[in-house]
């Protein structure tokens, strides 16, 4: 059969799970989970999965319980598909996360279906994008070993296009530790932990205006206390930094 018939084939598969692919973006769009919470994102996409004949199991269970690796198939050719599913918190599925997870179930089962007996279908349940990134983890523990190509769609503009490139992106958390005391207390000062972040962020961006090469840095504060009468002794700020070279990150 040649290529172009095959992805006629593969794009008529693609009309026909119209409502599937369109219940996935809905379904996850109505019940955004922040990454490492995505239970019912899993279990939705799985049962999917498995109504169509894949089989499922998780890699890496011990690090991400809410991943999810489905196979379907026995031929030579090993394609994998990779869905991501996790929200933001409050701002919901401002990446387009469900949709993500909609592209890549829809294509894996209608790529299935049109390959027939020519290849082995993989999906990867990659949680915790937003975040910590579970397909570094799974790359380097050897899962995505052996595929001859794993493919995923990122929504963006009006147009479609192949190829492109991302940021690389490594999130961090800085604490700093001091000692608690009452703000009145004439003999005890304690050590303010939040004054040490709050001059570790001036400089933090106060450097940015040094960096060279394209890059984001993002940074909230998220512990900076618990009363204003007492000095604190923890204060905490996540960042993600990120550039378009991993050499430069």
């Amino acid at each position: 059969m040649e290529y172009k018939e095959l992805k006629d084939q593969a794009c008529h598969y693609v009309d026909e799970l119209k409502p599937v692919i369109y219940g996935i973006a809905d379904a996850l769009h109505d019940h955004p989970e922040t990454g490492m919470n995505e239970v019912f994102a899993s279990t939705t996409l799985k049962k999917i999965l498995q109504d169509h004949g894949f089989a499922i199991d998780n890699p890496v269970a011990d690090a991400f319980p809410t991943a999810f690796h489905a196979v379907c198939g026995n031929g030579p050719f090993q394609m994998g598909f990779l869905a991501e599913y996790d929200a933001l918190p409050e701002i919901g599925h401002g990446c387009g996360h469900n949709l993500i997870a909609a592209m890549s179930v829809g294509a894996a089962l209608a790529f299935a279906k049109a390959a027939g007996t020519k290849a082995t279908v993989h999906v990867y349940g990659c949680p915790a994008e937003e975040t910590v990134g579970s397909k570094v983890y799974m790359s380097e523990h050897g899962v995505f070993d052996g595929l001859e190509a794993a493919v995923i769609v990122h929504p963006g503009t009006d147009q479609t296009y192949i190829g492109g490139t991302s940021y690389a992106t490594h999130p961090l958390q800085f604490t700093f530790l001091g000692k608690a005391a009452h703000v009145a207390d004439a003999t005890y000062h304690g050590v303010n932990a939040l004054d040490a972040l709050v001059d570790f962020y001036g400089r933090l961006k106060a450097y940015e205006k040094t960096l060279t090469e394209r890059h984001i840095i993002g940074a909230i504060i998220t512990e900076g206390g618990t009363a204003p009468n007492i000095v604190p002794d923890r204060a905490a700020l996540k960042a993600t930094i990120r550039a378009l070279k991993v050499e430069y990150l």
